[in-house]
């Protein structure tokens, strides 16, 4: 099959280090070494993107290799076409090509103009390579959504499961399928899958059918639309949306499945520890991924205590930094399991490495005297007695004494810190002339006045928790991401289109120009969008001067503060000159911000590894 042309196809760093077979530092270093690499012609400071057709023809020309496969070509060719919102759809109906499965009434029809991208993969001998690339592809490229495990803690969960080719497993909140995939991955027999986007839970179920397992999808909320009431599981494994206040509590309020009480309209996690017992066989295992606040909050005191009273909540284990960030794993088994009722709860906090969650667990489950067994470092088992006090709180300073330990997390520190510092550009040069002549100038709000921008603001309505249309949020924004909320199209919503001006609330972030990744996506409150109206208006022009923060106006609305915020009266030329230098002033500042605070952690971890003597300085050698 003869590929289509590669000119407006874009790679990132990392693409181009899995496509030229090396490590992505060796990236950095060719583009610090070699003049004539590839410039990036989008994407953000943090996340460059390159022309595919300038990094093939560089490559050749400098005997680098350049083998990308199937699924590098595809994805990019579908990133082109497709448009970046909506890429999961385009996913679910590749997998329903492979499947050669029905679509369900609730999916939206693909796009005429997709169908020879859909047939190209169709057509494809490995469909399980194809398809594993696309969906790695997608993790990687857009920013999941909270509840969404990483692959690494997804194969985490697993391992503390302990899967066994005889287990049904059951996911009631599946997404994408991150954990689905690792259980069928372990040899599951069965894989039963829940979830309210039809898009995600698609792209999970063909996920799982590519490789062979027998499964089943249920779409729907599992709290208001129980899927799988019929087929227990032998173990159930949840990451469910954080902290989701319309989790439907006044419909529920009696339901059967609340056996430990009530849970708070804030607590939506509890609903679904409960939910998820309620599903379970009597010999089998609960996994559930909270946030480290349900541990400690006082609204969910009363369920806590009665879970351990119940001897039900079998562990409460911190989740690495670098997998999760102020998470927890609580691992829970039926108040009917053949186990005997354990007398203390494991408590695991401050462990990178997964390997001392998997170890800490299994020596728990087979101690006899839990309070004397060496757990490990970060390891202790709590009398149950100890944590019915009056607040209830799972987490407890360690007993156990700290020995040294290898310091990788201060390696891995310092690694990323030099490649940071060898990938930093060089500022701007910017001319200052000896007699300068301030050029008149024009502000937003009389752009706006004459009809040449037009500002939107997202309604307070828009929902970004479910549904099959991409939401950028404020987060988003900050971050840098691409959209990572999901919502329906109301008929005051915002749908962003490339080259809008994204207008965060002051404090918020930096003014974005939209590009690819945020192409018809729908627009979360409090943002809203400069849009130009001519085409004498440069977009990057504009989000500079919006970022500078005139004086005298530090208590207004980053949205407010853009309506008078003034700019230079330039022709569109030199609009567009300015605009890539105060593109260039942009981008080092996020970089030197994300240095400092990188800098600030490597700090503390090498002085906490200087005093501890896991690490020493490095003497010079001797210059006789």
């Amino acid at each position: 099959m003869t590929a289509e042309p590669d000119s407006d196809l874009l790679l990132s760093a990392g693409d181009i280090a899995r496509i030229t077979g090396v490590r992505r530092p060796a990236v950095s270093n060719w583009r610090r070494r070699y003049p004539d690499f590839p410039g990036p012609v989008g994407g953000t400071a943090t996340h460059p993107l390159f022309a595919w057709d300038q990094v093939e023809a560089w490559c050749g020309r400098h005997r680098k290799p350049f083998r990308p496969d199937a699924a590098d070509r595809l994805w990019r060719r579908a990133e082109a076409v497709v448009g970046g919102s909506a890429i999961a759809l385009f996913l679910a109906h590749v997998g329903l090509h492979l499947t050669g499965d029905d679509p369900p009434a609730q999916l939206e029809l693909p796009a005429p103009e997709w169908e020879p991208l859909l047939a190209e993969a169709a057509q494809h001998p490995d469909p399980v390579a194809l398809y594993t690339g696309l969906v790695e592809r997608y993790t990687e490229t857009w920013a999941r959504p909270d509840h969404e495990p990483s692959p690494e803690l997804a194969e985490l969960m697993v391992q503390l499961a302990e899967v066994t080719p005889a287990d049904t497993v059951l996911d009631p909140t599946c997404g994408t399928g991150a954990l689905a995939a690792a259980a069928a991955t372990a040899g599951a027999a069965r894989v039963l899958l829940q979830d309210r986007d039809p898009v995600r839970g698609i792209i999970a179920r063909t996920r799982i059918q590519l490789t062979g397992t027998d499964t089943r999808l249920v779409l729907g909320d599992a709290l208001t639309e129980d899927g799988h009431t019929d087929t227990p599981a032998d173990l159930v494994l949840c990451t469910p949306q954080e902290r989701d206040r319309e989790w439907n509590r006044d419909e529920l309020e009696i339901d059967p499945r609340w056996r430990y009480g009530l849970p708070p309209s804030n607590e939506s996690e509890l609903a679904w520890i409960q939910h998820c017992l309620a599903r379970v066989r009597p010999e089998g295992q609960v996994i559930v991924r909270v946030p480290a606040a349900t541990a400690t909050r006082r609204s969910g005191r009363r369920i806590r205590a009665n879970l351990l009273r119940a001897g039900v909540l079998r562990a409460v284990l911190e989740v690495p930094h670098h997998l999760d960030s102020d998470a927890h794993l609580w691992l829970l088994c039926p108040p009917e399991s053949p186990t005997e009722r354990p007398t203390h709860l494991l408590s695991v906090t401050g462990a990178e490495d997964p390997t001392e969650l998997r170890t800490a667990w299994a020596r728990f489950r087979v101690a006899t005297e839990t309070d004397r067994v060496d757990l490990g470092e970060h390891a202790t088992a709590i009398a149950r007695s100890e944590l019915l006090d009056q607040d209830v709180s799972l987490t407890r300073p360690q007993t156990v004494a700290p020995t040294v330990e290898t310091p990788q997390r201060l390696v891995e520190l310092h690694t990323e810190l030099e490649r940071l510092l060898a990938e930093l550009p060089h500022p701007p040069r910017l001319a200052t002339p000896a007699q300068p002549i301030p050029p008149p100038t024009t502000s937003v709000a009389a752009l706006v006045a004459s009809g040449q921008l037009t500002l939107l603001r997202a309604p307070q309505e828009q929902t970004t928790d479910g549904g099959d249309i991409p939401v950028l949020t404020p987060t988003d924004l900050r971050r840098g991401h691409p959209p990572s909320g999901h919502g329906t199209a109301g008929p005051d919503s915002v749908r962003l289109c490339r080259g809008d001006v994204i207008v965060p609330p002051r404090g918020e972030g930096c003014p974005r120009v939209a590009g690819p990744a945020e192409d018809a996506a729908l627009l979360s409150p409090p943002l809203a969008v400069l849009r130009a109206t001519s085409p004498e208006l440069d977009p990057q022009f504009l989000a500079g001067f919006l970022n500078e923060q005139p004086a005298g106006r530090r208590g207004s609305t980053g949205q407010s503060r853009a309506r008078g915020a003034e700019l230079p009266a330039l022709s569109s030329a030199q609009q567009r000159v300015y605009g890539e230098a105060l593109q260039e002033i942009t981008d080092l500042e996020e970089q030197l911000q994300y240095l400092s605070r990188l800098a600030g952690r490597w700090a503390e971890e090498a002085r906490r590894a200087l005093r501890t003597g896991t690490a020493t300085p490095q003497e010079a050698p001797d210059a006789r």
